[in-house]
């Protein structure tokens, strides 16, 4: 018995409904036993957050509909939120987390690439509107700066503890 990405995603959608929703599906077979990685995203919550509750509500149901379908099926599930630091989604995660901070990495006006931490200002179709953030005391404030969108590389969710 065998399960691809695709047949994960179209089963998980079956039994989770909004606000909650997949962020990403791993799957890893070795020797006809399968690991299948379930990250989910809570569109409700300002940081995506999902509850362990509602993760093992995920899995639980998960399991048995797997059982169902593909009885035969070797597999270790896991089942857990996107994570605090998540990778963002570019460029349709910066206007869902506007106004949080986030790890970017992005060439700047000279081709440089270079990583800082900001706040997002502001995003429209064609670029980002960011404020270095500045840990600790406040310093001088840098004027905040504007970033084109197809010169952003990575960016993840930053914690400032």
């Amino acid at each position: 018995m065998t399960i691809n990405e695709q047949e994960i995603i179209d089963y998980v959608n079956s039994i989770i409904s909004h606000p909650i929703a997949i962020y990403d599906v791993k799957v890893h077979a070795r020797n006809k036993r399968y690991l299948i990685e379930l990250y989910l995203d809570n569109f409700e919550n300002k940081y995506g957050s999902v509850s362990i509750g509602e993760c093992e509500t995920v899995s639980r149901e998960f399991s048995s509909l797997l059982e169902t379908e593909k009885g035969e099926l070797d597999f270790v599930l896991r089942v857990s939120s996107a994570g605090a630091e998540r990778e963002l989604k570019i460029p349709s995660d910066l206007q869902r987390f506007q106004g949080l901070l986030v790890k970017l990495k992005h060439r700047n006006e000279e081709g440089k690439e270079m990583e800082k931490v900001y706040k997002i200002l502001s995003v429209n179709e064609k670029e980002v509107h960011l404020e270095v953030f500045q840990k600790g005391k406040k310093k001088k404030a840098e004027e905040p700066i504007i970033v084109n969108l197809s010169d952003l590389i990575k960016g993840n969710l930053y914690v400032s503890i």
